[in-house]
């Protein structure tokens, strides 16, 4: 897990499109692996999308000092998260 994350931290190398599309092949998929089956309630939801957003907030190199708020960085990358995918695969 450490050199993915050092991976993901080098900016000079890696565009932040290469390091989005790295986020949506490897790593949500994992994390979602066999989520048809879970119960989802409102604290799983929470945590998933927290979990989302610090990755995200950590790929951009965004900082919570910086006062940009969780939905302005969804909207400004037009993600779609975690917990609104899981209720379309409803």
């Amino acid at each position: 897990m450490g050199s993915v994350r050092l991976y993901l931290r080098d900016t000079m190398l890696y565009t932040l499109d290469l390091k989005m599309r790295l986020f949506n092949t490897c790593v949500l998929p994992v994390v979602t692996y066999a989520s048809e089956s879970w119960t989802m309630t409102k604290d799983m939801e929470t945590k998933l999308d927290a979990c989302e957003h610090q990755w995200v907030r950590r790929i951009l190199q965004i900082s919570y000092r910086d006062r940009m708020t969780n939905n302005e960085v969804g909207q400004s990358m037009q993600l779609t998260f975690l917990s609104k995918e899981y209720e379309k695969g409803d």
